[in-house]
């Protein structure tokens, strides 16, 4: 069973009209009528009942147009990656990174690192800490930038890059904006924007507890886009690393009575086998000056 063949079943099974899926396939009726009766001795029954100048699908007919569309969708998808791969000159360096990790800073090395190694090339994808941890386990992904919070230092290599403490996010024009640095307690009542996605979510909100800081988030969202663009509409604060800040109207003040940081490392699996490429853009990313 040939791939044109399937294709030739397809498009006469969709229109039943022999003429019309020749035109369509841009071949000649005579060799669409002969690909689909070797296909039907091949499978050893009928596909179509041709009645004069009218065609239907045999109950074998209508049974095999799902399995025939599935192979076709299932090839279609394969030439594209192929296609795809063929396009690139070479494995980009798969970079798996959390949404909250700064993206200028991480710019900024790319952008070093490329200067240096012109031929490299990267794709970055954003995900959840523990998406992260599946993908660098699965192989999808060859380094991860991560704050590793949470995880078994044992199962991965971890190396640090930069630590950041959290910082309160406001709008411009909110009560709070002119001093500044924020105790906890002054934030006690106010409208409260929650990162659902945050890593040191668990810990931010022990913090508060334990200060007895009432918070209520009337507003949430585990994108990062969309909770700092509601501070910045004004419906709220939110609590952030302070290298992680993506839109304008919007500042920052530390917090005075409350030491939370964390670190962002880059990650490997231990013993997976690098590219030279990956193995260059890690060591470009462990010397980098990232202050």
């Amino acid at each position: 069973m040939e791939l044109a063949q399937i294709k030739y079943f397809i498009a006469a099974s969709r229109g039943l009209n022999f003429t019309r899926a020749a035109t369509e396939l841009n071949i000649s009726q005579p060799a669409l009528t002969k690909s689909i009766k070797n296909l039907e001795v091949e499978l050893g029954a009928p596909l179509f009942i041709r009645e004069r100048r009218r065609v239907f699908l045999t109950d074998f007919g209508h049974e095999m147009v799902v399995p025939m569309q599935n192979i076709l969708e299932k090839t279609q998808a394969a030439e594209k990656v192929a296609n795809s791969f063929r396009l690139l000159r070479r494995k980009p360096i798969r970079l798996g990174m959390m949404s909250s990790v700064s993206h200028k800073k991480v710019a900024k090395l790319m952008s070093n690192h490329s200067a240096k190694s012109k031929d490299s090339e990267l794709e970055i994808t954003e995900m959840s800490w523990p998406d992260l941890q599946k993908a660098l386990e699965t192989d999808n992904i060859d380094l991860a930038i991560m704050n590793p919070t949470g995880l078994r230092m044992d199962d991965y290599t971890l190396r640090p890059l930069y630590s950041e403490k959290y910082m309160v996010l406001l709008p411009e024009n909110h009560e709070l904006a002119d001093f500044e640095t924020l105790t906890l307690s002054q934030l006690s009542g106010h409208n409260y924007v929650d990162r659902l996605a945050c890593e040191m979510r668990a810990k931010m909100l022990k913090a508060c507890e334990a200060s007895g800081i009432e918070l209520y988030a009337k507003f949430r969202s585990e994108r990062e886009d969309w909770v700092q663009s509601m501070v910045a509409a004004g419906l709220g604060f939110a609590f952030i690393p302070e290298h992680a800040v993506l839109v304008e109207n919007v500042i920052k003040r530390p917090i005075s009575d409350a030491e939370l940081s964390r670190d962002i490392h880059i990650a490997s699996m231990p013993g997976r086998k690098f590219s030279k490429a990956v193995q260059q853009f890690y060591r470009a990313a462990t010397r980098y000056d990232w202050s």
